[in-house]
């Protein structure tokens, strides 16, 4: 029996809509609306624009970000833009003093941050219709105006004829992308908004600079016919991207395969749970309002961790900054075979190490871990995310900016309501595919700050 049924798929190319049946194709072209010649926004334009955004709910609450947009809307329009520098806002808008040091005060950044959240706050509601936007792109206190983008009606025919089946095709195709436009807006719009549980913990990170250190191992780049990229835990005397001897401790098939050959150092490279890590915490530092360093464990040293809070996101194989940190109280890891291990009461020890399918070889459960501990500096803290594996590091980072999960290990550890200063947790990552399909808690306690 011969079936009528098609696989219809909607794509765009340009400005061609394509859409694609078996044994037939129809092309859609929309062509677009050239658009007028228009000149940006004059100054009496942008000033009633931001008169308009100051008056609403989300900026009146707020002295010092009223204080913030109008003095970088006024020097921008007075054409003194280039002039706007942290030290210039710290200065004439927060009142520091002239040796304001941004390494150790995060004011100004902290501040910016909030007004671009504010002004995307108002964007998305009040200021749904305004014709004139105001923002502050990333990277730049000069703030930029502009018109708000009109949506161009679709003009001129259809090139060929489309069936019905086509229309109704397009028309359920166009519903559904603007039901997800719709959600992803109300979604980036919820974002911003930071659950109680996650606030009130990362806000003990917010008194002072925070920096967030990720690993960067070294690896060895073996030159010869088969180029060979090798993580590499040793220690060198060799400078980075410099050519070295192979060294004397890789191991034995290593040697054999490549003896005679030169290598170099290389330290640009990380894995994807520090990665996947960076991107949860640095989104909620950013939602947060709060501004947050990044620097490798490779180039990080003592100076930049004083004074400040420190999370460290990594394994804790083949990285020498975390041998800085203070040692576990409750748990420890083995790096010679990615195991870590509950120290317990005597004769209450147990190992946990990832557990793998038995026919695809498949990871499907790993370890993650989390601390939360007393830092370099007096005043400061550090929080560790790690795990015995990359997906392991994935999923507790996941864990730890989640407001359910915090809520979990907030009761595992004895308080429903906030976590303790201290404390270490094992987590238990289920993994599907390749990916994080859940973490719970597995075990830990309060810890006792070290003295």
């Amino acid at each position: 029996m011969k079936s009528n049924t098609r696989l219809v798929t909607v794509s765009g190319i340009g400005n061609q809509w394509v859409m694609m049946g078996f044994g037939n194709l129809r092309m859609l072209t929309f062509p677009r609306r050239p658009e007028a010649a228009r000149h940006p926004p004059d100054r009496q334009e942008v000033s009633a624009q931001a008169d308009r955004i100051l008056s609403s709910a989300g900026f009146r609450e707020s002295a010092i970000q009223t204080r913030l947009l109008r003095f970088l809307t006024q020097r921008q329009l007075d054409g003194r833009g280039r002039e706007l520098k942290e030290s210039t806002l710290a200065v004439e808008v927060f009142g520091r003093p002239g040796d304001f040091d941004s390494r150790t005060d995060n004011t100004i950044r902290m501040n910016v941050s909030r007004l671009r959240s504010r002004l995307s706050d108002y964007y998305a509601s009040e200021g749904a219709a305004d014709p004139v936007v105001i923002e502050v792109p990333r990277g730049s206190y000069a703030p930029l105006f502009r018109w708000r983008k009109e949506s161009a009606p679709v003009a001129g025919a259809f090139r060929k004829w489309l069936p019905l089946w086509g229309c109704l095709a397009f028309l359920a195709a166009g519903i559904a992308v603007g039901w997800g436009l719709a959600g992803w807006h109300s979604g980036q719009a919820r974002s911003r908004a930071l659950g109680p549980a996650v606030q009130s913990f990362y806000a003990r990170f917010w008194d002072k600079p925070t920096l967030l250190v990720y690993r960067n191992p070294t690896f060895l780049r073996m030159e010869s016919e088969i180029p060979l990229l090798l993580l590499y835990g040793g220690h060198s005397a060799g400078s980075m991207s410099e050519r070295l001897p192979l060294p004397s401790d890789a191991p034995d098939q290593i040697r054999k395969r490549y003896e005679g050959s030169t290598v170099t150092l290389e330290n640009v490279w990380t894995d994807t749970g520090s990665v996947e890590a960076v991107f949860a915490l640095s989104r909620v530092f950013g939602d947060g309002g709060a501004a947050i360093g990044l620097q490798n464990t490779q180039n990080v040293d003592a100076e930049q961790c004083r004074d400040r809070n420190l999370i460290v996101v990594s394994p804790p194989w083949f990285n020498q900054f975390v041998g800085q940190l203070p040692p576990l109280q409750l748990f420890e890891f083995d790096v010679r075979i990615s195991r870590i291990a509950w120290k317990g009461p005597p004769g209450q020890r147990k190992d946990y190490e990832s557990q793998y399918e038995s026919q695809t070889g498949a990871m499907r459960r790993t370890w993650g871990f989390v601390a939360l501990e007393p830092g370099l500096s007096p005043g400061t803290r550090t929080l560790r995310i790690s795990g015995v594996s990359p997906l392991a590091v994935h999923g507790a980072a996941k864990y730890m900016t989640a407001a359910a999960s915090l809520q979990e290990l907030a009761r595992a550890l004895g308080d429903a309501r906030t976590l303790p200063d201290a404390f270490e947790a094992l987590l238990r990552v289920e993994s599907l595919n390749g990916q994080v399909a859940a973490v719970h808690f597995e075990r830990g306690a309060k810890t006792a700050p070290a003295k």
